[in-house]
């Protein structure tokens, strides 16, 4: 009998009243359209004119328009120019790093995925600590904006990571900037198991007193030893000195020529990194369409 009913519990039933809507097979559209279904270089026009519009109205210190609030959700690199500065330095910081170390593995023969993937959160982590500020705020507001709903029963979710800790404080918009420059001084945080909770635990902590992931609380559980610096992160020992320290202990004589020829293409690399990034932001705003740092800084 347990059988059977088991068997009754797992039937499926449809509604009397069933709707259905046919979609063919992309094998059967045509040529045209095919190529409407993507964008084209009109659409990222008429986008373009959309930003720029919104852009120039809040550089312009206008927070309406047509009766709705304008957002500069994602638009702050056109609006705060310092903010894509220092978004564009992070990146370029970021490649550079990461190809610097895969030129090292690849002369001594080895890899190690671990320890680019360290190297790389070790520069990017200031902007994962502000893209998790931006979002708790976002939940905060999206939770007040719920609550004035009419007959709409909310149920208001944890805004606070699952583990009880400090919570950060909110971020003012006009402090963003200044925010963003602070976080890059900031020590390494893990982003492994602990991430999110090494991220709060700092912001939480008060000026002289840093948190547990502060530079001046206890490391975290890391599984590697704490990454290279510079020189002594490449195992180049001084400028005097004629010998260099492989990874496996050993040592053998330094090449100035070789090292030479590294330095020049690790160079030109990150030129080249850095002129594809700010080829816009050296040049007039193709977005806002005027020139670069006239627009009135929020």
């Amino acid at each position: 009998m347990s059988e059977e009913s088991e068997k009754e519990k797992r039937k499926v039933r449809f509604h009397g009243r069933v709707q259905f809507k046919t979609i063919r097979h992309v094998a059967d559209f045509d040529d045209d359209e095919i190529i409407n279904g993507w964008y084209r270089k009109k659409d990222f026009m008429r986008m373009s004119e959309e930003v720029s519009e919104i852009a120039q109205l809040i550089a312009n210190g206008k927070e309406t328009y047509n009766g709705e609030e304008l957002c500069i959700r994602g638009l702050e690199h056109l609006v705060e120019e310092d903010v894509a500065d220092y978004r564009a330095e992070k990146m370029i910081a970021s490649i550079d790093a990461v190809l610097d170390e895969q030129d090292e593995q690849r002369d001594e023969d080895i890899y190690d995925g671990d320890i680019i993937a360290e190297i790389y959160t070790e520069i990017v982590t200031p902007l994962l600590r502000e893209a998790y500020l931006v979002g708790l705020r976002d939940a905060k507001e999206g939770a007040k904006a719920a609550e004035q709903i009419p007959d709409l029963v909310v149920t208001e979710a944890p805004i606070e990571p699952s583990e009880p800790e400090p919570r950060p404080p909110e971020v003012d918009t006009e402090e963003s900037t200044a925010e963003l420059k602070n976080s890059f001084e900031m020590s390494t945080l893990s982003v492994g198991e602990e991430g999110l909770k090494s991220i709060a635990e700092d912001d939480s902590a008060t000026p002289g007193e840093p948190g547990k992931g502060g530079a001046g609380g206890k490391s975290s559980k890391n599984k590697t030893p704490q990454k290279r610096k510079s020189r002594t992160r490449l195992g180049l020992g001084t400028e005097l000195s004629p010998l260099v320290r492989r990874r496996d202990g050993t040592f053998a004589f330094r090449n100035r020529d070789l090292e030479k020829a590294k330095a020049e293409l690790s160079r030109q690399r990150k030129e080249c990194v850095r002129d594809s990034l700010f080829k816009h932001l050296d040049s007039d705003d193709s977005l806002v369409g005027q020139p670069k740092g006239s627009m009135t800084k929020l």
